[in-house]
């Protein structure tokens, strides 16, 4: 859960606009009370909201379209039961 986006507030928002995002979630319906209790709860407490904030700076759909894609990467072998187990200890053959 994205406290952030449940309470539709930005990283740097204060207490007091994080309680009056409550307050407004609570009028608007779209997340139920607990979530709503959750995500105020993880934004109040200091190193709670240091750890959203940091997981939640994360541009993930970004993140997800930098990768490469792993379609067909298997498509030469057939299955994953042809691959091997490589370990540290592993010497050319």
């Amino acid at each position: 859960m994205n406290p952030y986006t449940v309470l539709n507030v930005d990283p740097h928002a204060t207490k007091k606009e994080i309680i009056q995002a409550v307050a407004r979630g609570m009028r608007e319906k779209k997340y139920t009370g607990r979530e709503l209790a959750q995500a105020q709860k993880m934004l109040l407490d200091p190193v709670s909201a240091a750890v959203q904030e940091f997981i939640h700076c994360i541009h993930w759909d970004d993140v997800r379209r930098s990768l490469p894609s792993l379609d067909g990467v298997m498509s030469d072998r057939g299955s994953i039961a042809g691959l091997k187990r490589l370990s540290i200890g592993d010497e050319e053959a």
